[in-house]
């Protein structure tokens, strides 16, 4: 993780060059909830986001040793395309960031001294009730718990 947050700024500059383009840097966004969040990488234009990943085990590799390889397991390639598994914690990351944002588009960098790919990741309509179940868990099981262990404490 360590490596991914030190190299992150060299996804986005690597993104605003290849894409001839200036990503916006920006903070939490938040549902009107108010638990409710996300930070993304970067925003671009009107209607993208951007999530930089650095990963470690996969520096010293070249991009079709990687795809391969046990390491690489957040997409697949589909003729020239790259795709992002959708049973991957990223695309469940991507999904909650473009639903809490109002975004309809991500472009996921990958990023590593060798090498860099950009995945297109389009909003998913069917993701939205994520969100409801999401504040459901808050409102009726972890807000409880919480109250109550704090509760205990004081007591």
């Amino acid at each position: 993780m360590k490596y991914g947050i030190h190299h992150e700024a060299d996804g986005v500059t690597c993104y605003e060059q290849l894409k001839q383009t200036k990503v916006e840097r920006t903070g939490i966004h938040m549902l009107p909830c108010g638990f409710i969040g996300a930070s993304p990488d970067g925003l671009v234009a009107e209607n993208k986001i951007i999530e930089v990943k650095c990963a470690f085990s996969l520096r010293k590799m070249q991009f079709d040793e990687a795809l391969k390889s046990n390491n690489c397991i957040f997409c697949y390639q589909s003729g020239s395309d790259l795709v992002l598994k959708a049973i991957h914690d990223y695309y469940h990351q991507i999904q909650g960031i473009l639903h809490i944002t109002g975004r309809d588009a991500c472009d996921l960098i990958y990023w590593t001294k060798k090498w860099q790919k950009v995945v297109q990741v389009r909003v998913d309509p069917d993701w939205k009730g994520n969100i409801d179940l999401l504040k459901m868990f808050y409102t009726e099981h972890l807000l409880p718990f919480l109250l109550k262990d704090t509760a205990a404490k004081s007591a």
